[in-house]
């Protein structure tokens, strides 16, 4: 385990950024929390680091060359899984592959959400845009609840979730906040029988978004 300081730069509302709150907190690493406000002006010394203006960004303190800035959740996760004790990712390649596929999927639902969201703020919304991206989360969470059960390894046990489990509960909580005429609590059963299940934990009720 190395010694570098980390800073991680995130927005409450943003599940890319959840992903790496809900990593540091499980795996207990140390790390300065900043969070930013997207819609106002950005403070200059997350603009030093983040210049395309999006979060999450791990900044790393401590290379000998200089500090390191990581964007991509998934590249952040990485580093982490990679430098603090190999607990993100199981070390069996199959294994590894099928949460990884699960994730995959979850994470990918977050990217129309959010392109959903901004949409919806426009003062001139693109109907066939909005309704395109409805089409692709409704999809997406159609395949969640017919592998929720049985099929996609989002839990090792009831205690332990795998890295795809934290990633659909996150996809879970952010579309109440941000899609809530997508009604997943009464139209997908299975995903509101684990959401239910599993939000009592600490590490993800110290990560639960803002409504």
């Amino acid at each position: 385990m190395n010694s570098y300081k980390l800073t991680l730069y995130f927005s409450l509302r943003s599940p890319f950024a959840r992903r790496i709150r809900i990593a540091l907190q499980r795996l207990n690493i140390p790390a300065v929390l900043r969070e930013v406000d997207l819609f106002k002006i950005l403070p200059p010394d997350f603009v030093s680091v983040g210049p395309v203006g999006r979060v999450p960004v791990l900044k790393i303190e401590g290379p000998s060359d200089g500090p390191v800035a990581l964007y991509e959740s998934e590249i952040i996760l990485n580093y982490l899984h990679d430098n603090y004790g190999r607990k993100i990712w199981p070390d069996s390649l199959e294994q590894k592959l099928r949460i990884q596929e699960a994730s995959a999927l979850c994470v990918g639902c977050y990217e129309y959400l959010v392109l959903y969201y901004l949409e919806k703020l426009r003062k001139a919304q693109d109907p066939e845009l909005l309704k395109e991206y409805q089409r692709v989360i409704e999809n997406t969470f159609e395949a969640l609840e017919a592998k929720c059960v049985g099929g996609m390894p989002f839990e090792v046990s009831k205690l332990q979730l795998t890295q795809a489990g934290y990633d659909l509960q996150t996809l879970l909580d952010y579309a109440e906040i941000r899609m809530p005429s997508l009604d997943p609590r009464s139209r997908f059963p299975r995903l509101k029988a684990f959401q239910e299940r599993q939000s009592p934990r600490q590490d993800l009720i110290l990560t639960k978004p803002p409504a």
